[in-house]
């Protein structure tokens, strides 16, 4: 990822990425067709990765409300983490890694469907359609992930709270 998001996926090629890795590119074509299936293969590792992380944020919470916080903070954690290996906005326009993001993001909606659904059998949450919501804001964290966090404008932990109390506020059964 290192290499890719210093030059470019054109530029890289698999004896640059064997040598970062210490290996002789035989070695990587053993494992690798090209320099795409590596990218492809680093991208699913990160997506994977992030999964794992954010599912056992949500698990070690309790409250519908709790585990959304919890799925948001670790989300934007692993985004900073990201930030600083590759450059997360280069990696959507190659179009080995749309398939690895596609499901990641349905994972991803997934997840805060099962939040809000939750939230609502419990009475934590008004939510009309838990589904269509979580579809909305999965799409709308795209482009939070662009502007608020990739972008390298500032965003604490504290901005982050601020912006969830307010949604949160929006979501709790009056």
């Amino acid at each position: 990822m290192e290499l890719i998001s210093r030059y470019g996926l054109a530029k890289t090629t698999v004896e640059d990425i064997a040598q970062k890795a210490g290996l002789k590119p035989a070695s990587v074509y053993y494992y690798f067709e090209s320099k795409e299936d590596i990218f492809a293969a680093v991208i699913r590792q990160h997506a994977e990765t992030y999964d794992e992380l954010v599912q056992r944020a949500v698990e070690g919470a309790d409250t519908a409300e709790d585990k959304f916080v919890a799925f948001m903070l670790s989300r934007f954690s692993y985004l900073e983490i990201l930030e600083n290996v590759a450059e997360p906005a280069a990696v959507e326009a190659y179009p080995m890694a749309e398939g690895v993001l596609r499901e990641h993001r349905s994972r991803e909606q997934d997840l805060i469907e099962e939040i809000f659904t939750l939230g609502v059998q419990r009475g934590e949450f008004e939510i009309e359609d838990p589904g269509r919501l979580a579809a909305g804001l999965t799409a709308a964290l795209g482009a939070v992930d662009h502007s608020f966090v990739l972008s390298g404008l500032p965003a604490s932990e504290e901005d982050l709270r601020g912006l969830l109390s307010v949604f949160l506020r929006g979501l709790r059964k009056r």
